[in-house]
Parts: structure tokens; C-alpha cells; sequence
């Protein structure tokens, strides 16, 4: 059902419809990105289409990360497909930091890196898949976002907390309820 102006060709390279990455690419133009989709929005955001916390690291682009020796930033916003998906905070957790410590093993030897481990936000009660279940493993699982830590010698991490960017409109149409327009992932 999002068709236009998701989906119009001239609209891909345009940051305001990149999701999050579009404002950041903005920010830091010599930076090389890498993801599945470089060039859209609408469902597909600019990350790792449809993937849950266990396949994203497989999905990543391991020659990227292999790189070096230079500095990296690694962007993990992981979690809404698990969340969706009924798992318990507790196992998106260990998947989650497993994810990390993969990336980590990735670079060693390449470079310093700093991994930004993003919240999940809130899901909208209209959300179709939305129970209060799955929004309090959401917020538990963020709770454990917040206090990850790393020991890697050169790697260093934060927090980026999103739990509560308000879901937005375009022309007065919501968004889904779990994830965002344009809007939204310029709070991001």
C-alpha cells in the first residue's frame, strides 16, 4: 500500500527518504556505507530487509568489516522482527550481544570501532502484530541494550536510546506502528 512516493525512482537518492542512514550519510559524506538496499525506503529502510537478530550478522558485509586498518561505526539496530515474533527478552539479549561480539571478531586487527547499539522503539498500540507482551520484552530488551558493555581493546560502545521517538504522519497518514517515516527516523 505504499507505492508513492516509496517507490518512485527519483526519490531513492534523496536522504529524505533513506531512513536513518539517508541522515547520517548526510552528516558524514566520506564515510562508505554498506547495507542490502542502499538506494530506498518505504519497508525496506535502508537496513537489512525482513532479517531477525540471528541472521543479521551473516547478512553483513563481512569484506567491510574486514577492512583496515581504518575506523569503523558499526550502526546495530536489531530486534523489532524478534520482538514481533513473540521471543522472549532473554533470548533476543544473547542473540543480540552474540551479534556484537561476532561484528567485534570481525575487525580485530583492522582498526578501531565503535559499535552503536540502538534501542527498539516503542510499538504503537495500533501496531497489527502489538500485544503488551511483546512491548515489555521490548523495554526489558532495551534495558539491556543500555547496559552493554565490550571488552575488545580497541572497540568501544554506546548506547543510542530511541525507546520513545514519537511514530509519525505524512499528509495525514500513520505509520504502521513499528516502523517509522521519514520523520521519525530523522529523530532516530
Amino acid at each position: 500500500s505504499l507505492d508513492s512516493p516509496w517507490n518512485v525512482p527519483t526519490h531513492k537518492g534523496d536522504a529524505t527518504y533513506q531512513g536513518f542512514r539517508g541522515y547520517l550519510a548526510a552528516e558524514f559524506p566520506g564515510f562508505q556505507w554498506s547495507g542490502e538496499n542502499t538506494l530506498g525506503h518505504g519497508p525496506r529502510h535502508m537496513g537489512y530487509n525482513g532479517g531477525d537478530i540471528s541472521t543479521l550478522v551473516s547478512r553483513a558485509p563481512a569484506p567491510v568489516l574486514r577492512t583496515g586498518p581504518c575506523y569503523a561505526i558499526v550502526v546495530y539496530f536489531a530486534g523489532l522482527n524478534d520482538v514481533v515474533g513473540g521471543h522472549t527478552a532473554a533470548t533476543m539479549y544473547s542473540a543480540w550481544s552474540s551479534g556484537i561480539q561476532a561484528i567485534l571478531n570481525q575487525r580485530q586487527g583492522h582498526g578501531k570501532t565503535l559499535v552503536i547499539g540502538v534501542t527498539l522503539p516503542r510499538m504503537e498500540s495500533y501496531y497489527s502484530g502489538y500485544t503488551s507482551e511483546k512491548q515489555n520484552q521490548l523495554a526489558a530488551l532495551n534495558n539491556s541494550i543500555r547496559a552493554h558493555a565490550v571488552s575488545a581493546a580497541v572497540a568501544r560502545y554506546r548506547a543510542a536510546d530511541v525507546e520513545h521517538v514519537t511514530h509519525n504522519t505524512i499528509n495525514g497518514m500513520k505509520d504502521d506502528g513499528l516502523h517509522y517515516f521519514n520523520g521519525g527516523y530523522a529523530q532516530i
